[in-house]
């Protein structure tokens, strides 16, 4: 070891730079021993770090492991974390490379896998109005709620959404974080889908604000200084961060049979369109099967907004997600095809009976992973390791994650 010690610095900082390609490399390699750390920058003191293929977090029952594990696309391996701070906790989303989670009972907070960072959120117990939309979507599916109340009291019920897994895998669809230098000056924007809400908070905000108005979403982003959403079929809204929170919507609906995400691409805004397929196995389980994309752009350059079909993304990829989408280019990364679009869908079907005493769940879950080719229109599979587990009915879901070592 002390023959590695005394290796000279500049052939030290040479590798160190080499390695900057892969966060987690270079974090090993400064952690070897003093002089390499001493002669090597700091990742979070860093203007600026090289692109990055993203990971992807892959599936684990947070009931009964403390270890986390994620998928590298760069060589096809896959990275085991320990992270104890996750135990027990569902990771609902993922944004600018920190994690989402939700533990019991109802704690919601943000926690860096890299740096071990945590910034505690409001519990969703302060979201206002929580409970009472909870019991309008249950409502909706014709459960009997009043009847439950009277059978188990308001609390149990309460305790029932807040604190089971169907608030964990229904209904944060997703989160994004809107920051400045500070992480304790940021923005969470969590989209609440089965809803139609949006609400957002800081750190140290007691409540969520969240508006009287619904939208239906199925993705949110933070693009040039302003908060784009988008529902069903591509109808975009832009909203307002204020206590009166309110979506104004910008263009009306394309297909109103498809899943929508929104990309910034190169300073623009996509609107890309996943169509996908209803089948069912011989178990009867029912499956959605991704079947193809259209990407459309915003054009804003005149006063009324409307989509423009792109046929090709040229040398960039396009990683779609329901926690998380974002583009790349292949310039950053030899010998990757671009004009692509690699995809993890998810679905999630849940049906609620309450009995005399008990509430009974009808879960149906599962997921989709792909890559489309706009060159030929034709979906092929995941580059999943020999290894790796790509059952559609693992739960819950893998999701896209950008490492970033900044807090």
């Amino acid at each position: 070891m002390a023959q590695w010690i005394m290796l000279p610095a500049d052939l030290v900082q040479i590798i160190a730079e080499f390695l900057t390609e892969d966060i987690r490399e270079y974090i090993r390699f400064r952690a070897v021993c003093k002089p390499w750390r001493a002669v090597t920058v700091d990742l979070r003191t860093m203007p600026s770090l090289p692109p990055q293929l993203p990971w992807l977090m892959l599936s684990s029952d947070e009931a009964f492991t403390n270890t986390r594990s994620f998928y590298r696309l760069s060589d096809r391996s896959i990275l085991n974390f320990h992270l104890p701070e996750l135990a027990g906790k569902r990771i609902v989303g993922s944004a600018d490379g920190w994690l989402l989670s939700v533990g019991a009972p109802s704690t919601i907070s943000l926690f860096n896998p890299l740096t071990r960072a945590q910034i505690q959120l409001p519990p969703l117990r302060m979201i206002p109005q929580l409970l009472q939309s909870l019991v309008e979507e249950a409502d909706a599916e014709n459960v009997d709620i009043e009847e439950a109340q009277e059978d188990q009291g308001e609390e149990a019920v309460r305790r029932y959404f807040m604190d089971s897994d169907h608030a964990k895998d229904l209904l944060i669809s997703k989160a994004i974080i809107i920051h400045s230098d500070n992480m304790n000056d940021c923005v969470i924007v969590m989209m609440l889908s089965c809803l139609g809400k949006l609400v957002f908070a800081r750190p140290g905000d007691i409540e969520w604000t969240t508006p009287d108005q619904r939208f239906y979403c199925t993705d949110i982003l933070w693009h040039q200084g302003q908060l784009y959403a988008v529902g069903m079929g591509g109808a975009v809204g832009v909203c307002e961060l204020n206590p009166n929170f309110e979506i104004t919507k910008i263009t009306d609906r394309i297909d109103s049979s498809c899943w929508c995400y929104l990309v910034e691409f190169g300073g623009d805004l996509l609107v890309v369109f996943r169509y996908p397929q209803l089948e069912s196995d011989t178990y009867l389980r029912r499956q959605y099967t991704t079947t193809g994309f259209e990407v459309f752009k915003l054009d804003r350059s005149s006063e009324e907004a409307r989509p423009v079909e792109l046929k090709s993304l040229g040398d960039h990829i396009l990683f779609l997600g329901k926690n998380s989408s974002f583009a790349l280019s292949t310039k950053d990364f030899p010998g990757w095809k671009g004009n692509c679009i690699y995809f993890t869908a998810s679905y999630f079907n849940i049906i609620y009976r309450f009995a005399d005493d008990y509430i009974i769940e009808y879960r149906q879950k599962g997921q989709d992973f792909g890559v489309f080719d706009l060159d030929d229109g034709k979906v092929k599979p995941f580059p999943w390791p020999c290894h790796a587990d790509s059952s559609q009915f693992v739960w819950p879901p893998p999701m896209w994650f950008q490492p970033n070592p900044l807090d």
